[in-house]
């Protein structure tokens, strides 16, 4: 009987190759899951980052508002140069002639003439 250690199988180079490409996969498959954690981290950073400055933007806003709206005016304005007298022009619709075989409920297509 051959002792083992003389015997070569396929199976063990086989498996010697399929580890270290297992190996590899293993490797890829975690930095690409340290880079995706990363990219989800800085979603949240940027998210609440956002979020604090829209706040802070409407807070000083609404401090701006209520500041303009709590002290009057020191020197008033005449109201005839407050008021403003807007005029509106009224346009009246174009008068249209419609050819009577518009103008009628036939179910038959008009026969159209070229305009000359």
């Amino acid at each position: 009987m051959t002792p083992l250690q003389s015997v070569s199988l396929p199976a063990q180079a086989t498996f010697g190759r399929d580890g270290a490409l297992f190996e590899g996969l293993l490797g890829f498959v975690s930095q690409l899951s340290v880079v995706l954690w990363g990219l989800v981290l800085l979603t949240v950073v940027v998210r609440f980052v956002g979020i604090g400055l829209y706040r802070r933007g409407a807070r000083r806003r609404a401090a701006r508002m209520a500041l303009v709206q709590a002290v009057p005016p020191s020197d008033p304005a005449p109201a005839a140069a407050s008021t403003t007298t807007a005029t509106a022009e009224v346009v009246q619709p174009a008068t249209v002639q419609v050819p009577p075989a518009l103008a009628s409920n036939s179910t038959e297509p008009p026969a159209w003439t070229s305009p000359s």
